[in-house]
């Protein structure tokens, strides 16, 4: 059986817009981290991955999200890419010695928690590993 270092999903920042007698949940466009490769203004519809077999590697994106929470088409909800293949993206590990992180390729070390983080001018994004 494979030791794991696992991770939390990225959290999404949204806020409640008033507009007339409707009120809609809107979301601030935030740096994002996932685990897939989306292409831009696709929505961010599959399961995340949380973890990272020791001595195996999973690659990580930053990405610019927003979206719409409560469209008229519910099948329009959900969290869109608005940028992708950001430049002059930061990636830090809170411990290295549990999971690596190199221009978002994270690699297992040892088991245990970790946060990796992503920095891009004043956006920051930080995920929970363990």
């Amino acid at each position: 059986m494979k030791k794991m270092v696992s991770y939390l999903a990225a959290i999404l920042i949204s806020s409640i817009i008033f507009t007339g007698a409707r009120v809609e949940a809107v979301s601030v466009p935030v740096l994002g981290i996932t685990s897939h490769n989306y292409s831009k203004g696709a929505i961010m519809d599959k399961i995340e991955k949380n973890s990272v077999a020791i001595n195996e590697s999973v690659q990580l994106y930053a990405v610019i999200i927003g979206g719409n929470d409560l469209p008229e088409n519910p099948e329009d909800a959900g969290w869109y890419v608005l940028e992708k293949d950001l430049e002059n993206v930061t990636w830090e590990s809170d411990n290295p010695s549990i999971a690596s992180v190199n221009n978002g390729l994270v690699v297992g070390k040892s088991q245990g928690k970790v946060k990796i983080k992503a920095n891009k001018a004043e956006l920051t994004e930080t995920i929970d590993r363990s």
